[in-house]
């Protein structure tokens, strides 16, 4: 049994209890309200990004090559359209009475090629076009042009002066005639003595003079029965070629001797070549496509300075007509460079030009170079000579920043 005395004793270690425990739950809650509870710009300070990080990329010793990728249209040297008039007696009409090659054939100096009204159409090797009927007594670089032709394909124009239409160069024209089945038609010269009555006669409508062979048909238009009203065929003479067009801030990038790599995007070949001209005036507006160096390019599009491209070994037959890549190697280091990509130059407000290269510690220095070729997203450096500050292969060059963070390269 508890004395009077114990129980005011009591109470008071009950109440002093009580005390300390909402002390501490007090304490306890604030601290934990604290944590919970924030004020907005504690809350916007918390949820910013981290510190951006910087993005770098290694100095590398390589070759740089500049490329200039165009369009190219592959075309002979030289296109002709064969539009023949044959004259003779009883001939009312122009019309195709036979058709011995195909679209696709391949000719020979010497070959017939159509027969108009039955009289042949043969081509020979030459570059001045038929523009006259050539008969005993002429005299020009045509007349030279044909005796050129009649020796290469073996008839022997005998003693005959070059340019000047004289026995031996008859002989050899009627010769010609009959080779490919036909009679040459008569000349009949006043004054003429006996060797030169009747002498052959060369119609300039009976030849056409192609500069280059092998050559090629590329499309017959007028089929056998048909009045000749235009081009009978197109015909293609010489090794294929490849024109294109070059843009204005092209055009300081390409000059003749460059290589060119070739792609037929409708048979994945390729073929290597050389720039052989470039023209010096921009092109006209709306000219045809290839006929002038000055004109516009192959698609026909804005016009530009025109460039023609010689394949480094003869194109197949099939590569005619194509419209072509061309990849234009407009400049490259004779040797291995220190290169950075073109993010890493950066340039101060007089003028240099420097790279801020990345310490191992974290620190950065920036380095003051040159630049020269620029290809592929990358630049040649050189660093300035005196500038106390190196750059060696493996070094880390800053490109940008990562806003985000995230990892160096």
């Amino acid at each position: 049994m508890r004395s009077p005395s114990a129980a005011p004793e009591l109470r008071r270690r009950w109440a002093l209890g009580i005390l300390i425990t909402a002390t501490i739950a007090s304490s306890v809650g604030a601290t934990l309200a604290a944590q919970v509870i924030r004020s907005p710009a504690q809350a916007i300070a918390e949820s910013a990004p981290p510190p951006p990080s910087l993005l770098t990329a290694e100095v590398e010793l390589r070759v740089l090559s500049d490329s200039v990728v165009l369009r190219g249209a592959v075309a002979a040297g030289q296109t002709v359209d064969v539009e023949p008039v044959v004259e003779g007696d009883g001939i009312r009409l122009q019309v195709v009475s036979r058709s011995p090659v195909d679209a696709g054939a391949t000719l020979v100096p010497g070959q017939v090629i159509v027969e108009v009204s039955g009289r042949p159409v043969f081509v020979l090797p030459g570059v001045l076009p038929a523009y006259r009927d050539l008969a005993p007594g002429a005299r020009g670089d045509d007349v030279a042009q044909l005796q050129e032709a009649l020796r290469s394909l073996g008839h022997d124009t005998g003693g005959d002066e070059l340019g000047a239409f004289g026995t031996g160069t008859s002989r050899a024209l009627t010769d010609l005639y009959t080779d490919v089945g036909y009679e040459p038609p008569s000349a009949t010269t006043e004054g003429a003595g006996p060797a030169m009555s009747d002498a052959p006669l060369l119609p300039a409508g009976e030849v056409v003079y192609l500069a280059d062979f092998p050559a090629r048909v590329d499309h017959v238009s007028t089929p056998v029965g048909a009045e000749v009203t235009g081009p009978v065929m197109t015909i293609s003479a010489g090794d294929l070629l490849v024109r294109g067009s070059l843009q204005p801030h092209q055009r300081d990038l390409v000059r003749t001797g460059q290589e060119v790599q070739l792609l037929s995007e409708l048979t994945g070949e390729t073929a290597g070549g050389r720039v052989t001209m470039v023209a010096e005036t921009m092109a006209v507006d709306g000219a045809p496509s290839g006929a002038r160096p000055e004109q516009d390019g192959p698609d026909g599009g804005p016009p530009g300075f025109a460039l023609v491209v010689t394949p480094e070994e003869p194109l197949a037959p099939g590569w005619a007509g194509q419209d072509v890549r061309l990849t234009v190697e407009a400049a490259t280091t004779e040797d291995e460079v220190l290169v950075v990509p073109v993010s890493a130059i950066s340039a101060r407000a007089n003028g240099e030009i420097f790279v801020q290269v990345v310490e191992p510690d974290g620190g950065s220095r920036d380095v003051r170079v040159t630049t020269g070729v620029t290809g592929d997203g990358s630049v040649e450096v050189r660093p300035v000579r005196g500038d106390g500050h190196g750059l060696t292969v493996g070094d880390e060059v800053v490109i940008g920043t990562a806003a985000g963070g995230g990892v160096t390269p």
